[in-house]
């Protein structure tokens, strides 16, 4: 029932394992950043050394050693926009007096299985994600008592719509449990991906700060 501590500057490559690691401590509650600007024993004049030798503020080595940021290669990003714009779609939202919640999966028994809980605001043009829900080995029957638990919990009754990324047969065996799951679209994945993104640049996207693992893929998220 120990603590372990793993103090590291970020590394050089995203690709790096510690990237990982820092993902999942982050999804765990388990992450802490503190950057050299807070260090509460340097003078000025050691902090403008300090960014000085590390090539400036705007520097990769003083965001990276200084600030503990993790610089990943926008040609790799999934969505370069999130750095951005992640300060304002990080953010709780209102909820309005009529909506039409959706839930959406991404299975993967063996890996994460994750669910987004969510709604689109008419009025104001936003996608908005209030809670997740992030399984580990589960069954099907499992999956699907927690998501009607979830949906309950949050909005008191079940969601509208439901979408999974599963093959049909997965998708049958999980309707048996008292949900109609959907296939999300995929015929055009480039496309979609497009869309999310000028969705996070325009900040028309709001997340729930509660929603560790769903923020954590979209800042980390790299290409193949």
């Amino acid at each position: 029932r120990g603590k372990m501590l793993l103090p590291s500057t970020p590394p050089e490559s995203p690709d790096h394992p510690f990237v990982d690691l820092l993902s999942e401590a982050e999804r765990e509650g388990a992450y802490y950043r503190a950057t050299t600007l807070e260090a509460p024993h340097l003078t000025e004049d050691m902090l403008a050394e300090a960014i000085a030798d590390a090539g400036g503020v705007d520097s990769i080595d003083w965001k990276r050693e200084g600030l503990g940021q993790i610089i990943v290669d926008p040609q790799r990003m999934v969505c370069p926009e999130w750095t951005e714009s992640e300060s304002v779609i990080v953010a709780a939202h209102e909820r309005p007096p009529h909506f039409a919640p959706f839930v959406v999966g991404d299975l993967g028994y063996e890996d994460l299985t994750c669910f987004a809980f969510g709604f689109y605001d008419f009025a104001q043009d936003l996608d908005i994600i209030e809670a997740e829900l992030v399984l580990h080995r589960t069954r099907s029957d499992e999956i699907t008592n927690r998501v009607i638990e979830t949906s309950q919990n949050l909005w008191g009754r079940a969601a509208d719509y439901h979408y999974i990324d599963a093959p049909p047969i997965t998708r049958a065996d999980l309707s048996r449990e008292g949900i109609q799951w959907l296939l999300p679209r995929k015929d055009e994945k480039a496309a979609s991906v497009n869309v999310f993104r000028k969705r996070v640049r325009e900040q028309r996207i709001r997340i729930n700060p509660e929603c560790a693992t769903i923020i954590s893929q979209c800042k980390y998220g790299r290409r193949d």
